[in-house]
Order: structure tokens, then sequence, then C-alpha cells
């Protein structure tokens, strides 16, 4: 597990920070003065955040059982690591300046680079 393991160190510290920011949106629930765009895209980023995290975690333990060229499995790691900060951060930041809501798009894009490369790798590419 050598290239995966970034994935996973970084699944899993990601995972608890969007774990504390759910933490932190419950202890707000009840404040009737929060609400609108910045309550629901922070909704929206702990749960994507969650989401990717846990993908993240997936992908770092089976990218390296794949038949794929090593630089290619590198360049998945990145592009999913990368994606899910941008995404994720775009989600959080985007109620401050809605321009960022490229970051969001930027790592979607990401994100589907990454799980292609481990589709074809699962799929096509398989020994």
């Amino acid at each position: 597990m050598d290239i995966g393991r970034n994935n996973v160190r970084f699944g899993w510290i990601w995972l608890l920070f969007f774990v504390i920011l759910g933490f932190y949106l419950e202890t707000r629930v009840a404040d009737p003065t929060w609400k609108g765009m910045q309550k629901e895209l922070w909704a929206a980023a702990h749960v994507h955040g969650n989401l990717l995290s846990v993908i993240n975690i997936i992908y770092g333990l089976t990218i390296d059982g794949i038949n794929l060229d090593t630089r290619l499995k590198r360049t998945g790691s990145w592009f999913l690591i990368l994606g899910t900060i941008l995404f994720a951060s775009g989600l959080f930041l985007m109620p401050f300046l809605m321009a960022l809501g490229i970051l969001v798009m930027i790592g979607a894009v990401a994100i589907i680079i990454a799980l292609s490369i481990m589709a074809c790798g699962q799929l096509f590419l398989k020994s």
C-alpha cells in the first residue's frame, strides 16, 4: 500500500474535520437566526466531506492492487485528494464569496478523473 497510503491518511484526517464540522452544525441547528445560504452550503460541505473521506479511504486501500502504470495510479491518487479538497472547501467557502463555486466544479472534474482511472483499472485492465 505505497501509493494509496496518502489517500487513507488524508481520508481519515478529512473525515475527522468534517465530523467536527457536523458537531458544530448540530450546535447551531436550534438557533432560529441561523438560516439561509450558509447553513445549506455548510450542511452540503459536511455531507460531501464525509462521503469523499470514505471514498479516499476505499480508493487508497484498493489503488495499489490494480494493474495500471505507477504514474497513472499516482495521478489518480492525487487527483482524488485535490478534488476532495477543492469540492468540499468550495462548498464551505461559497457563502463568503459565491465566485468560489468554481472550486466545486474543478474539484468535481478532478474526482471524476480519479474515479475513471480506478474504474479503468478495475474493469478493463485487471489481469
